[in-house]
């Protein structure tokens, strides 16, 4: 029988601990449960912050679970599951809307878009697939943040925040209230806060353990979108959507549900 790596035992000593902590965990706190050298718990925490499996909180360093981890023990569902049963309905919502839509899921602090249905129009948005952004500067982004944590949220916030376009909202109590209105609506408005002439709306969907795992988009060129169209009611019209995603992951059978 191969022997134990040791460094691997001690590692995952450490993130029991930051698992089993209901908000986080300090140095001192991790170092006393383990009963592992101070150096030996800072050097690994350094490590699997640098891996994103925890992440520090303010300036304290206290640490809480990071967006790896999340990944890794399931919180979130996976890219398969979401795209498979995301396609239908952002196919009907291009054929219905004559606009780009999207599926994007949160990746730490960006949003990773893995799929898009392109709209058949002559004036066409670039098909983002595959590429991360900053949370803040766009809708799907905004949604997640809206679904944070306080504590979490206000550590985002503190940060500098990359300015994409004129219209990108960096102001902390500006932001904040975009994210209130979102959670109040259970949708949000972006216009060229990311690119330039784009506008979009995105809505929340959630997995089968009430965890965000994805925002659902719509996005078009600002001359025309939201257009005549009264942007409160393709808001609601994109929630209500989200909502029907948010319903089938739950009732997905337990047996062919993938999870990352």
């Amino acid at each position: 029988m191969t022997a134990p790596v040791r460094a691997v035992e001690r590692a995952f000593a450490v993130l029991q601990v930051v698992v089993a902590s209901p908000r986080s965990a300090s140095l001192a706190q991790i170092t006393k449960a383990t009963r592992l050298p101070k150096s030996s718990v800072s050097r690994m925490l350094v490590t699997l912050e640098h891996l994103e499996m925890v992440e520090q909180v303010g300036r304290r360093g206290r640490y809480r679970v990071g967006p790896g981890l999340e990944v890794l023990a399931g919180r979130g569902t996976s890219p398969q599951v979401l795209k498979q049963l995301g396609r239908p309905h952002l196919e009907n919502l291009v054929s219905r809307l004559g606009e780009d839509a999207a599926l994007a899921v949160p990746e730490g602090k960006k949003v990773l878009y893995i799929s898009q249905v392109v709209a058949d129009r002559t004036v066409q948005v670039q098909d983002w697939t595959g590429h991360t952004f900053p949370l803040h500067t766009l809708a799907t982004g905004q949604v997640c943040l809206a679904a944070w944590e306080p504590d979490r949220l206000r550590d985002y916030l503190r940060q500098d925040l990359v300015r994409v376009t004129a219209s990108t909202i960096l102001d902390p109590h500006i932001l904040q209230c975009r994210l209130q209105a979102a959670r109040r609506d259970g949708f949000v408005w972006a216009h060229e806060e990311f690119a330039v002439d784009i506008s979009g709306v995105a809505a929340p969907v959630y997995g089968p353990h009430g965890k965000i795992v994805a925002a659902l988009g719509l996005h078009g060129p600002s001359y025309r979108f939201p257009g005549n169209t009264d942007g409160m009611e393709i808001g609601r019209l994109i929630r209500s959507v989200a909502d029907q995603l948010t319903a089938e992951l739950a009732s997905f059978p337990s047996g062919s549900r993938s999870r990352l």
